[in-house]
């Protein structure tokens, strides 16, 4: 039996986990059939084969300060089953901007911006010729 304590923290990368719903991803090798039963304090959330293992819920609603405690049994032959890799995947609420998209949206402008002064050398003052601001000309 293996076992993790997870606390969920105010924040990660500056981002606030209130809200957030957060998943367990595991990953198990094996050369043979394998059983994994998952419990998350003390209930069983998952029992599954390592071929249709899915990520596990923890929390719909995490708040900070929430702790679960983890604990994994792996029915199989020790000598060729490992766990390959484990992450805790966090689902912003659906209220919440997607920090993604903001990200893809700020790079289009900066390269809208670079397009505009690139071509015109810069924005300009009224007093040239037709008006003209950045390459825009005046309605």
């Amino acid at each position: 039996m293996l076992r993790r304590r997870i606390e969920v923290p105010a924040t990660l990368n500056g981002y606030s986990l209130r809200g957030t719903r957060i998943r367990l991803d595991l990953a198990v090798d094996s050369n043979d059939s394998v059983m994994i039963t998952v419990f998350s304090n003390g209930a069983m959330v998952s029992r599954t084969d390592a071929d249709t293992l899915q990520p596990i819920v923890l929390t719909e609603n995490a708040q900070p300060g929430d702790t679960f405690l983890v604990a994994m049994r792996i029915q199989a032959a020790e000598n060729s089953t490992k766990i390959s890799a484990s992450r805790l995947l966090i689902t912003p609420p659906a209220t919440r901007p997607d920090p993604g998209i903001f990200r893809q949206e700020i790079l289009a402008v900066q390269t809208d911006c670079g397009r505009i002064s690139g071509r015109t050398g810069g924005a300009r003052s009224d007093s040239g010729s037709g008006g003209e601001i950045g390459g825009l000309k005046r309605a």
